[in-house]
């Protein structure tokens, strides 16, 4: 404070009256924050006191109005503390589970929505707890079934050339799709004037802590024989985040207002990659006239078959896409949203792993066990295992069944009766 009294007496000597406002922030060694999109970051690489950061720094330069903060269950109290204790001026709202209690949680959105808060740091359950406008979901809803009728009308003209499973698959995900958006269009019908969503609250900038907890996004393919593009369906959660980004994004007309963190933002398939671009970059990805996976896929990636081993130890081939091209076009347009950081880049200090492969022989019961799951998966003979035979939904999921089983069984082997 000596040194600040010093500066302000000497400057105001040489150049007048100087004022100088101080933020309240304790003074902290912050690591360089990651630019808009998505960060990933190793573990032990600062991303929560990161979050806190950028949120309150967008907010006191302007960058942001009212930015919200979404973590798993198990961390938000480590951020919420966090921002404390970086910035104790800062006006934080930090609900509490009886807060989205059904009785409660109508106060808690007027709350969010009235006041002027630093920012608001929520669980993912609770952001899913709030309400969407209605005429976000129409919209986007609307685009997913155009796309479907596209891909519908594309199939029919090849006529004999595509599979009937092709074709019912796609027309059932259309019917599905115009069940959703006729229950949009009843509710934009009913709805009251006092119903606060995620657009009338005034959210301009949402960080979301483990992203990769919302890359289940719907998406529509023509490749329904190619392995390893994940589930087109999509989950809710991850639908309800993106009509919140999109609602950032019609409100400032750019691909911005969202960060998403993660350690693996891209985990299991190539779909992963595009769905990122979808949440984040949809103005660009329209410029490039990309509007589905098909289009996305037909310019950068590439399907080949190889010879692959099945859950039942048989040789079989698969087509998958394997080979990505215009790798640095790719790079570059990645690069553009994500900031990557291990622990190598930053300086942790961490030991050497040393693995050692021990490669230890099954036991006769382990054997016998696994016939007996390589025949459930070939016939789904549940009885084989011991148990009741499957309904209609467990069929649907016998491999994951047989995978569950076997991850089980060789934990703590238990003979089958």
């Amino acid at each position: 404070m000596k040194r600040n009294r010093l500066k302000i007496t000497m400057e105001s000597r040489i150049h007048g009256d100087v004022y100088v406002r101080f933020g309240g922030e304790r003074l902290e060694t912050y690591r360089p924050k990651g630019r808009q999109g998505a960060l990933r970051l190793a573990c032990g690489a600062g991303k929560t006191l990161i979050m806190c950061t950028a949120a309150y720094e967008m907010k006191r330069l302007g960058l942001a109005n009212k930015p919200m903060i979404i973590g798993l269950k198990a961390n938000v109290f480590d951020i919420a503390d966090t921002f404390r204790k970086a910035y104790p001026n800062a006006k934080i709202l930090y609900p509490g589970k009886n807060d989205f209690s059904k009785q409660n949680r109508q106060r808690i959105f007027n709350d969010i929505k009235n006041n002027d808060w630093d920012c608001i740091i929520l669980t993912h359950e609770q952001f899913g707890m709030i309400p969407q406008a209605l005429e976000i979901q129409e919209a986007i809803l609307q685009k997913e079934k155009d796309s479907v009728e596209e891909n519908l009308e594309v199939l029919r003209m090849q006529g004999a050339d595509i599979s009937r499973a092709m074709l019912k698959g796609l027309e059932k995900r259309k019917q599905t799709l115009e069940a959703k958006l006729q229950d949009i269009q009843d509710s934009i019908a009913e709805r009251k004037d006092d119903a606060v969503d995620f657009k009338m609250m005034g959210i301009d900038h949402l960080f979301v802590d483990e992203s990769h907890q919302f890359k289940n996004l719907m998406f529509n393919t023509r490749h329904d024989r190619v392995s390893g593009l994940g589930n087109p369906d999509g989950s809710q959660r991850a639908l309800n985040m993106l009509f919140a980004i999109r609602t950032i994004q019609e409100r400032s007309g750019k691909d911005l207002g969202a960060t998403f963190l993660s350690g693996t933002t891209i985990s299991n398939s190539l779909t992963e990659l595009y769905l990122l671009f979808k949440y984040l970059r949809p103005q660009a990805l329209e410029k490039q006239g990309i509007n589905s996976f098909d289009a996305w896929a037909a310019v950068f990636a590439k399907k080949s078959t190889d010879y692959e081993f099945s859950i039942t130890n048989e040789i079989i081939q698969k087509e998958r896409f394997r080979t990505f091209i215009k790798v640095p076009e790719l790079a570059s347009f990645y690069a553009e949203i994500c900031d990557f950081r291990t622990a190598k880049d930053i300086g942790i200090d961490r030991p050497e792993k040393n693995e050692i492969l021990h490669n230890i022989p099954p036991t006769p019961e382990q054997e016998e066990f696994i016939g007996k799951l390589m025949e459930f998966a070939k016939n789904g003979d549940a009885t084989l295992l011991g148990r009741a035979p499957l309904s209609e939904s467990e069929e649907k999921a016998k491999m994951l069944i047989a995978t569950d089983y076997a991850r089980k069984r060789f934990y703590k082997f238990i003979s089958f009766r």
